[in-house]
């Protein structure tokens, strides 16, 4: 009998440690699915001042970050005034997804993979937060963010009204989250 030694090609090296990498990436993950929020939001600025379809870009850019799913929505807000004028109170709905632990909710078409991970906003973090937002981070933090259901919030902001360089927004919180390599979670945060 010879033996032969049979070479295994080095694409299929990389798949087969790409598959068991995916799959230990997954070994501690939690069943996730879907959860329909609804949140009403005033934002009053004594510094920023957000055009209607800047205040729904950053508030969607945030929400994204925390983990919701790409379809959120946010209605009203301009109170008569053009959509290109910045002003300083909005009132707007904002409807979102949010993963949810699934503990026998969720048919299992509709779960995935989910992780609690550490999610910190800050100037530039996600991308376009900017200094001038602390006061926007502030009221969302007071207004919407309870119902992330968050672990471990730390708010390190230093919001000053009327004065942009005392401080920068600066929050962290333990979030629910699609796992990482899960499809829900791929998502351009700088397009909303």
């Amino acid at each position: 009998m010879i033996n032969r030694v049979k070479r295994l090609s080095p694409a299929f090296i990389a798949a087969a440690v790409a598959l068991v990498a995916g799959t230990a990436a997954f070994a501690d993950a939690l069943p996730g699915t879907w959860q329909a929020k609804q949140a009403r939001f005033h934002f009053a600025g004594f510094t920023s001042q957000y055009t209607c379809d800047g205040l729904r870009s950053k508030v969607k850019v945030l929400l994204r970050s925390l983990g919701a799913r790409d379809d959120v929505t946010i209605r009203g807000g301009c109170g008569g005034k053009s959509f290109n004028e910045p002003q300083q109170s909005h009132n707007v709905v904002i409807g979102f997804s949010i993963p949810v632990l699934a503990e026998g909710q969720g048919l299992p078409g509709e779960t995935f993979p989910a992780e609690w991970r550490e999610v910190r906003w800050r100037a530039n973090s996600p991308s376009g937060l900017d200094p001038g937002d602390c006061e926007l981070v502030e009221q969302l933090r007071e207004q919407v963010l309870t119902l992330f259901n968050p672990r471990d919030m730390k708010d390190e902001s230093v919001c000053v009204p009327h004065q942009l360089n005392t401080g920068d927004p600066d929050l962290r919180m333990t979030i629910l989250v699609p796992a990482q390599s899960a499809p829900p979670a791929d998502r351009d945060l700088d397009n909303p």
